[in-house]
């Protein structure tokens, strides 16, 4: 005697509704996908290029931002803006531009309303303005931005501090200009 197995309409709807239930969890429970990114493998200064830093890899979920193993060869000459902790990811933004140069830097303690309201950071290009009784003229152009910080001023003032990656000249125009008359600092396009 053979016996028929028959699946009724419940069966089959609790067997459907099974299948949908472990896919929807396989889909939400899948790990995200991991990227080696570079690490500090040892506290690293700023203004030394990446070769000659101790690096590590490490695999992290991915975040804008981050500089991958496989972007190590593009960013060995470049040097670091800011010093990096150990264990600490390396940033884009923690890097120094391209052309950079890595003489002189010049401090300069601004109004906010003279250095674009504040909102400037490494790796700014600005052009320097003076304005005194003759009028107003560039004194400087092209200049690197290294740091720059918005409430500086102590005693809750609200001065820019700026530093500005110049050479000797650049300097001393800059530094007379300064007691000529008002600075203003124009950011170029970002």
């Amino acid at each position: 005697m053979t016996r028929r197995f028959r699946i009724d309409l419940r069966f089959a709807l609790a067997g459907l509704l099974a299948i949908i239930a472990a896919v929807a969890v396989m889909v939400l429970t899948r790990p995200v996908e991991r990227v080696s990114v570079l690490i500090a493998a040892a506290p690293l200064p700023p203004g030394v290029p990446l070769a000659d830093l101790q690096l590590a890899d490490v695999l992290v979920e991915p975040i804008d931002g981050l500089i991958r193993s496989s972007e190590r060869e593009i960013t060995e000459q470049r040097m670091l803006a800011v010093a990096i902790e150990v264990g600490s990811p390396l940033l884009w933004s923690a890097l120094a531009p391209d052309n950079l140069p890595t003489g002189d830097v010049l401090a300069l303690t601004l109004e906010p309303g003279n250095a674009v309201q504040g909102d400037l950071r490494a790796g700014d290009i600005v052009d320097i303005y003076v304005s005194d009784d003759e009028g107003t003229r560039r004194v400087a152009e092209s200049i690197s931005v290294v740091d720059a910080a918005l409430g500086n001023g102590g005693l809750g003032g609200d001065d820019v501090a700026i530093l500005l990656a110049v050479d000797q000249l650049v300097a001393e125009t800059v530094i007379a200009s300064q007691h000529a008359g008002v600075i203003d600092l124009v950011r170029r396009g970002r």
